[in-house]
């Protein structure tokens, strides 16, 4: 026979089931009420809004003369974008046939586009005011935006074709300012060889740094301060040096000179004031 422990677990055990059990059914109970309120809140929604929109259309069909009346002054009075919302009324309720609706929309939208392009030329001539003479091709485009809305101004042709014309000459000036600083380059090339790179490190230039090297009382003291930048001179490339060394006496002087450099040789060393940039 069993024993009392032995019954006693399996009590337990099939208590446990049971209560998973009833939790698992009490579960699906409290899910399915869930989608059945749910559902009953959806379709109660519905059938209110329906019922709320069946209302409003029963009340447009009752007072549909006052509609249409306000809908003719809104009309008379040029607002043609309060014009557009009454129709949409009337379509919204199935009237939109109702005696000069259609004709007075249509002709309230034209009409309602014309005043949106009158207002957009009337805001671009504004523009086009503040723009300066000298700027061609800002004219340029804001003309061609005024032609796009009035295409017969023969005003706003003329503007086009001046720009147009100050562009294509501002064109080639460039083109022939470039085409000249290029065989100025072949020149300067051609006498003075490439120009000599500052370093990207500390800006100094090398020949430079050995050209002093070369000439320096005691070269390992030079010191080198602040370097400008390569320029071009009828002498040749030169560039501005601070430099420090020892002189014969043992102390620290200090320079500033102008370096003129050919084919990466320093041909001259000139006085700070020599040269002017």
């Amino acid at each position: 026979m069993p024993s009392s422990q032995s019954n006693g677990k399996m009590g337990g055990k099939t208590v446990f089931v049971f209560f998973i059990l009833a939790i698992i059914v009490l579960g699906a109970i409290y899910s399915g009420l869930n989608s059945v309120a749910g559902r009953w809140k959806e379709n109660r929604t519905r059938t209110i809004a329906e019922q709320n929109a069946l209302r409003r259309k029963a009340n447009f069909e009752k007072n549909i003369e006052q509609y249409y009346q306000d809908f003719l002054t809104k009309y008379k009075q040029k607002q043609y974008k309060e014009v557009d919302q009454a129709a949409k009324a009337f379509q919204t309720n199935g009237r939109y046939e109702y005696k000069s609706v259609p004709e007075l929309h249509k002709e309230a939208l034209r009409l309602l586009q014309e005043q949106n392009r009158i207002q957009q030329i009337a805001d671009l001539q504004q523009e086009a005011k503040k723009i300066p003479d000298s700027n061609y091709q800002a004219k340029f485009f804001i003309y061609k935006k005024l032609l796009t809305l009035d295409p017969q101004n023969q005003q706003y042709q003329k503007e086009i074709a001046f720009s147009q014309k100050k562009l294509q000459a501002e064109q080639e000036a460039r083109r022939k300012k470039l085409k000249a600083e290029e065989e100025e380059n072949k020149k300067r090339l051609a006498r003075f060889g490439p120009p000599p790179e500052n370093s990207a490190w500390d800006g100094s230039v090398g020949c430079v740094k050995e050209y002093l090297k070369a000439i320096a009382k005691d070269p390992d003291s030079l010191k080198f301060g602040n370097w400008s930048k390569v320029f071009y001179s009828n002498d040749g490339w030169i560039v501005l040096c601070d430099w420090r060394a020892k002189n014969s006496f043992g102390g620290y002087v200090r320079s500033v000179n102008w370096f003129v450099i050919r084919y990466n040789r320093v041909i001259a060393m000139k006085s700070g004031d020599h040269y002017r940039f």
